[in-house]
This record gives C-alpha cells, structure tokens and sequence, in this order.
C-alpha cells in the first residue's frame, strides 16, 4: 500500500486582501467625511466673515466655539442640561414603557385592537404640538408639561413597534412551541418577547429623539429652565453664536442616545 500525500490546508493568497479591503473602505469613508466636514466649517467660516450682517445672523464657527466655551463654564447651562434630560427621560420612560405594554397587550386581543384602532389613528395624526398650551394649561409651567409633552410623542412609535413585533411572529415557531404544549407563558417568554425586542428598540430609538425634541419645543413654548428656554432667550437676544453653541450640545446628546440604541439594535437585530 503506498501512503497517500495529503495536502497541506492554506489559505487562499486572496484572503487577506478580501480582508484588507472593509478597513481600507472605513478609513477612506472617514477620511472623506472629515473633509467634507473641513469644507463645510471652512465656507461657514468665510460666508460669516463677508459682511457685518452675516456674521450677526449666521455666526462662525470660531465664535460659536467661543460661546460653547463660555456656556459650558456657566452654571446656569448645567442647570438648564439638568431640567431638560429630566423631563427628557422622564417623558421616555413613561410613554415607553406604556406604548409597550399596550401594544404588547392589544397583540393577544384583536378584537380589542379593532375596537381601539380608530381612536389610535385619530390620535397619531392630531399633531401633538398643538396640544402643548392644553398641557401647560393643565399642568401648569413646570417640567409636567414638558414630560405630558414628551410622553404623547415617544408612546405612538413605541406602542406600534411593540403590536407590530409582536403580532409578526413566525408562525413556524409558535406551531413548534405548540406541539411540544408549551404554556402560554412560555411561548411569550420564549418566542414573542425575544421576536417583540428588536422591534421595541427601533421604536425606542426614535422616541428617545422625540422625547428631546418635545422637551425642548415644550421649554421653547412656555419654561423658565432648560436648554430650550436659553435658545428662546437667546433668539430674543440675537446672540447666535450662543443658540448654534447650545444646538451643537444638543446634536452631541441625541448622537449618543442615538449610539447607544444603535448598539443594542444591532446586537437584537438576529433575534427577528
């Protein structure tokens, strides 16, 4: 019997081009975006610099820096940051998680759902910043009316994500679940709620942005604290250079709630 040569595994000599080619494209996608964004600035900078009148109504991005600077060794930024994430967050935990047990409830019920359905609708489309001087009315000039506010915007996109995951379950699975008779309980434990999840985070993703814009608008309207309440002073003021500063750390914050549901999105995102 002669012994037969086996082959030596390698690799393929293209490999680790297919491997150099996604790094090569992130970092030439960086370098791209970092110049546009150097051009950007760069022609903001020379629009503002024109005229007097320019620079009074558009800034520059050197004196915006300036007043960022400025507002963040002001005490009283810190106190507007600290009343604007409180109702900010209040108003996404409440009309989260309400949005969600609603949603996830009216999912085993349709009857429920249809009954319930055209009130929704209605609803959903009435414009909830027209409601704003009904809950300054009601709730007075404080941070209730900023969370009221908050909370009519963040509850839609999360009660319809919440019936929507759980209402789009794979039927294969359930019919498994079924034939092996598990409870109830299980199969919302095990199949609904890890299908339901990815859906709530997108949801919770857009409302958190929500959550912050009905802050700000609700402090814009009516509010004597909070970082919407300096923008409209500072319009009144004609101090542009202190509005784009607080907008830049309104930007920052919104791309870091941003982040952190675009993580737990993508980490959920197999679970569908």
């Amino acid at each position: 019997m002669t012994q037969l040569d086996v082959p030596a595994t390698t690799t393929p000599p293209d490999l680790p081009d297919r491997r150099r080619r996604p790094r090569a494209e992130t970092v030439r996608v960086f370098v791209l975006r970092v110049l546009l964004l150097v051009v950007i600035l760069g022609v903001w900078q020379w629009v503002g610099g024109l005229s007097s009148h320019n620079q009074f109504f558009y800034s520059q991005p050197t004196e915006i820096v300036a007043s960022l600077g400025t507002l963040l060794t002001s005490g009283t930024f810190w106190v507007d940051l600290r009343y604007t994430m409180i109702e900010t967050l209040l108003g996404f935990l409440i009309g989260g998680v309400a949005g969600v047990v609603i949603g996830f409830a009216l999912a085993f019920s349709r009857t429920a759902y249809r009954v319930i359905d055209p009130i929704m609708n209605a609803l959903n489309c009435l414009p909830r910043i027209a409601l704003s001087s009904l809950f300054i009315l009601w709730f007075g000039l404080g941070m209730e009316s900023k969370i009221a506010l908050a909370i009519s915007l963040v509850f839609f996109p999360l009660f319809l994500n919440a019936y929507r995951g759980a209402t789009t379950v794979d039927a294969d699975h359930v019919l498994l679940m079924h034939t092996f008779r598990a409870s109830r309980l299980e199969l919302v434990r095990k199949i609904t709620l890890p299908a339901t999840a990815p859906w709530v985070i997108t949801g919770a993703k857009l409302g958190m942005a929500q959550a912050l814009g009905g802050a700000i608008i609700g402090e814009i309207i009516a509010s004597q604290h909070g970082l919407g309440a300096a923008l409209n002073t500072d319009a009144q003021a004609f101090a542009t250079g202190e509005e784009f500063a607080i907008l830049l750390v309104l930007i920052v914050i919104a791309l870091i709630f941003n982040g952190v549901f675009t993580v737990l999105e993508n980490r959920t995102s197999a679970w569908r």
